[in-house]
């Protein structure tokens, strides 16, 4: 039962290894997608930056409004700035959560697509079991409970032996 117990101990350690992985890969493909959103808005600053100083120029706009689109501009620049360092912080704590230095290079496959709906719709027993199964954490809590039942077995047991010897 002790035996039983490491095992569950160590598969729960092997599991709370992948849950780290997968948040920190979920955590960097999040972080690409903020910095995709991110080049599009400067995108559409510059743009309208552009729009507005040229209309500076020509006269038929104020000062003021090329200055907020500049503004603008520069906010969205350092969104960029930020969500680009955001998404080396997520790809270097990935690294390390794969066991490897926090400055190498990780080629990534794409996100994978969303679950589908009919992953929710199962049985409720089978989602219990699928739990149960899936969690060593609750193997490792049985194993423990055995591995202390049987403890107290083998007292009583003991205890039941003397007793017979001593009563004889």
């Amino acid at each position: 039962a002790s035996q039983r117990a490491a095992l569950a101990q160590v598969a729960d350690t092997a599991q709370s290894v992948a849950l780290t992985t997968i948040n920190a890969y979920n955590s960097l493909q999040g972080n690409f997608a903020a910095v995709t959103a991110a080049e599009a808005t400067v995108a559409f600053n510059r743009s309208s930056f552009d729009l507005a100083d040229a209309k500076r120029r020509a006269g038929v706009s104020t000062p003021a409004d090329a200055l907020q689109a500049r503004t603008a501009l520069a906010q969205a620049e350092l969104t960029l700035a930020q969500a680009q360092g955001n998404a080396r912080t997520a790809r270097g704590q990935l690294a390390v959560a794969i066991g490897q230095p926090p400055t190498m290079v990780l080629r990534l496959a794409p996100a994978p697509p969303l679950a589908s709906a009919d992953v929710l719709t199962r049985d409720v027993a089978t989602l219990i079991a699928d739990a149960e199964r899936l969690r060593p954490d609750l193997a490792t809590a049985r194993a423990n409970r055995d591995a202390a039942l049987a403890q107290v077995r083998a007292a009583r047991s003991d205890r039941r032996r003397r007793w017979v010897r001593r009563g004889a």
